[in-house]
C-alpha cells in the first residue's frame, strides 16, 4: 500500500479483493437458488430445504472464532486465496455429480458444510485484511464498496438465478459458481497483503491462547463491548422480523403474486448498495454515536410506518397497490439507512482494533451475531402464528427505539469518537494469559 494514495480506485491490491469478491458473490447468489431449487426437486421435502439451509449457517456460528484465530496466525493471503480455491472445487465437485447423476442428499448436505467453513475462515480474514491494504482515511470508501458488493451480488445473483437455471440447469449454474470461485482465487493472487505485525503479543502462544486472548480482548474493552451488545441485540429483535416477516406480510397479508413477491424480496438489498454508493461519497463520518443514535431511531421509525401501513383499516381504505408501493418505499429506505449504521461500525472495528487480533475478533463478532439470527427466526415465526403482522412490527420498532434511548445512556457508547481518533484501544487491561 503506497503512502501516495489518493483515491481508493487506484488502489490495485483493493480492486483485485474487491473483483474477486464480487464474482464470487454473485456467484454465491446464483448457486443460493440452485441449491434451494435443487433439493425440492431431489428430495420434494421442505425439511430436506430446511436442513440444508441450517447446514449453511450453523458451521459459521461453530468455526468463525477459531476462523479469525487462524486469520491472525497465519498468511491472510494464503488463506483467502485457499479458503476460494476449495469452494471452487467442491462446487465443481457437486456440479459433476449433478450432471453425471449420482448426487445425493449425502452429497449436497456434505459440500454445503464445506462451503460454510470455508466462509467462516474466509470472512474473518477479508474483514482484517482491509485495513492493511487501504490508507485510514480512505476506509470508509472501502468498506462502503465491500457492503455495495455484498447487495449488489444478492440483487444481481438472485436475479440471474432462476434465469440460469432454465437455460444451462442446475450442473451448469453449480458449474458457473465453481469457475467464480476459482477465478476470484486466481485474482487474489496477486494481492499484496503486508505481514500482520506483532505489538501485543511478541512470544510465541499456542492456538488456543490465541483463542483466549481474543475472548478476552473483546469482553474487557467497554467501549467495544457495549458496541457489539448494542448491535447484537438490534441484530436479534429486526433480522427475524425482517426474514420471516417481510415474506409473510407479502404473502399472507397483501396477497401479491410471485412476481411482485420476488421484487418485494429484493427491494431492501438494492436499497442497501444505494446506501453503499451514497457512503462512498459522502465525507468520512467523525461523529459515530450521533450517527449510530439517529439512524437506529429512523430504523424504529421505519417499522412503526410499516406497521401502520398493513393496519386492517389503512389496508381497506388505500387498497393493494397504494399500500404495497409505500411497503416498497419503506423497504428501500430500511436498506439505505441499514448501509449507514454498518459501514460505519465496520470502519470504526477495523480502526480501533489491533491488527493483529482484528482476525479473531470479527471471527467472534460474526459467530456471535449469526448464532442470534436463526433462533430470532424461530421465535419470530412462531409468534406470527399467535400475533397480528402489524402488531409484530410495531413491537418490534418500539423496542428499537428503546435500543437507541439506552444508547444515549451508555457512557462507553458517548466515548467512540474519542476512541477511534485514538486509532487503538488504550484501555488498561492485563492481557496476560
Amino acid at each position: 500500500m503506497s503512502s501516495k494514495e489518493k483515491s481508493i480506485f487506484r488502489n490495485t491490491n483493493f480492486l483485485l479483493l474487491f473483483t474477486g469478491g464480487l464474482v464470487s458473490r454473485i456467484g454465491n447468489a446464483v448457486h443460493y437458488v440452485g441449491l434451494t431449487w435443487f433439493v425440492l426437486e431431489l428430495t420434494g421435502s421442505g425439511a430436506a430445504t430446511g436442513i440444508i439451509l441450517f447446514l449453511s449457517t450453523i458451521p459459521g456460528v461453530i468455526v468463525s472464532p477459531f476462523g479469525g484465530v487462524v486469520a491472525d496466525r497465519v498468511s491472510r493471503k494464503l488463506l483467502i486465496v485457499g479458503m476460494d480455491l476449495i469452494r471452487g472445487i467442491a462446487v465443481i465437485f457437486l456440479s459433476w455429480a449433478i450432471y453425471t447423476d449420482v448426487v445425493t442428499f449425502i452429497h449436497l448436505a456434505v459440500i454445503t458444510v464445506i462451503l460454510a467453513v470455508c466462509g467462516s475462515f474466509f470472512n474473518p480474514a477479508v474483514s482484517a485484511t482491509i485495513p492493511n491494504i487501504v490508507l485510514d482515511r480512505n476506509l470508509q470508501k472501502a468498506n462502503s464498496i465491500e457492503h455495495f458488493s455484498q447487495n449488489f451480488s444478492q440483487v444481481i445473483g438472485f436475479a440471474l438465478g432462476g434465469i440460469l437455471i432454465a437455460i444451462f440447469g442446475v450442473a451448469g449454474v453449480f458449474l458457473l459458481n465453481g469457475i467464480s470461485f476459482i477465478i476470484s482465487a486466481i485474482s487474489e493472487l496477486f494481492i499484496n497483503i503486508p505481514p500482520v505485525e506483532k505489538t501485543l503479543i511478541k512470544h510465541k502462544t499456542s492456538f488456543f491462547s490465541d483463542f483466549k486472548f481474543g475472548v478476552k480482548y473483546l469482553f474487557k474493552h467497554k467501549t467495544i463491548l457495549s458496541l457489539f451488545n448494542t448491535a447484537l441485540f438490534l441484530n436479534f429483535i429486526t433480522s427475524g422480523i425482517m426474514a420471516v416477516g417481510i415474506p409473510y406480510v407479502f404473502k399472507e397479508v397483501i396477497a401479491v403474486g410471485s412476481k411482485l413477491f420476488g421484487f418485494a424480496q429484493a427491494v431492501t438489498p438494492a436499497g442497501a448498495f444505494i446506501g453503499a454508493i451514497v457512503m462512498n461519497f459522502l465525507p468520512e463520518i467523525k461523529k459515530y454515536y450521533k450517527v449510530f443514535i439517529i439512524n437506529i431511531t429512523i430504523l424504529a421509525l421505519l417499522l412503526l410506518g410499516f406497521s401502520f401501513t398493513i393496519m386492517p383499516s389503512v389496508f381497506k381504505a388505500y387498497g393493494v397497490n397504494n399500500v404495497y408501493l409505500t411497503l416498497l418505499v419503506i423497504l428501500a429506505t430500511l436498506g439505505i439507512i441499514n448501509a449507514i449504521i454498518n459501514i460505519p461500525i465496520m470502519v470504526l472495528l477495523q480502526r480501533i482494533i489491533p491488527d493483529e487480533i482484528r482476525g479473531r475478533i470479527f471471527g467472534l463478532i460474526m459467530s456471535l451475531s449469526q448464532g442470534l439470527v436463526p433462533i430470532s427466526m424461530a421465535i419470530t415465526g412462531y409468534l406470527f402464528d399467535l400475533i397480528a403482522a402489524y402488531l409484530l412490527f410495531a413491537y418490534t420498532g418500539g423496542f428499537t427505539l428503546v435500543v437507541a434511548f439506552v444508547m444515549t445512556r451508555v457512557k462507553a457508547l458517548r466515548n467512540l469518537n474519542k476512541k477511534a481518533e485514538d486509532n487503538i484501544m488504550t484501555d488498561d487491561v492485563d492481557y496476560s494469559m
